[in-house]
């Protein structure tokens, strides 16, 4: 579960989905994210696109212990639906992150 401020007030998002370019283009090539469909109209529908400008990373496999993770800072673009308005996001600045944990 997500919470998101829009206008003044949080917002409940159930479900986001993120779909990454391949490993190599994770920093160079675009990020999709959006939310599930989600039947109540109270719940805001986003979509949107994050372009990478670099990235804080840390990749660590030792034996047993694994972690690989990138916190990427770029621009977003998109639009955000909720109650019958369209929020139009162009070039918001941000956080994204990819992260990978083996203990």
């Amino acid at each position: 579960m997500f919470y998101r401020r829009i206008a003044g007030r949080v917002y409940t998002v159930h479900k986001i989905a993120y779909e990454l370019p391949e490993e190599q283009y994770q920093l160079s090539q675009p990020w999709q994210i959006y939310s599930v469909e989600d039947m109540d109209s109270k719940t805001p529908k986003i979509r949107l696109t994050f372009q990478p400008w670099g990235s804080q990373e840390e990749h660590i496999n030792v034996f047993l212990v694994a972690g690989d993770f990138v916190q990427a800072f770029g621009v977003y673009n998109g639009t955000i639906e909720l109650l019958g308005h369209t929020y139009v996001i162009e070039n918001g600045f941000g956080v994204a992150e990819n992260h990978y944990a083996k203990w």
